[in-house]
């Protein structure tokens, strides 16, 4: 199951619609990525670089995707970036895979 980190901003025209209607998207955040057949975990609004950061699971890039290209076209959004997160747990068995398998490398120069 993979962990994706999404953060983006508001365009003006969804901050707009915010002070028009004031709202608390969870609920249609989560609706989202559920219909994409992922798992929001959490959902902040930010300061800083990006309005917002949502941590979303699901089986992998192509269940998470489809979900942030609906909400991006529809116009509210810009600047969205996704970064798939690991755990501490993941990232040892990682060390161990690459450890396993760094004879095969060979470093330019040598």
């Amino acid at each position: 199951m993979g962990r994706f980190v999404i953060t983006g901003s508001f365009s003006p025209q969804a901050i707009k619609g915010f002070m028009d209607s004031p709202t608390d998207r969870w609920e249609t955040i989560d609706a989202l990525i559920k219909a994409a057949g992922g798992k929001l975990e959490n959902y902040y609004i930010t300061t800083g670089p990006s309005d917002f950061l949502i941590i979303a699971t699901g089986d992998d890039m192509k269940k998470v995707l489809p979900a942030i290209m609906a909400a991006a076209g529809s116009g509210s959004l810009s600047k969205v970036q996704t970064q798939e997160a690991f755990t501490t747990a993941d990232f040892k068995e990682m060390q161990k895979a690459a450890a396993g398998i760094r004879s095969n490398f060979v470093p330019p120069g040598s």
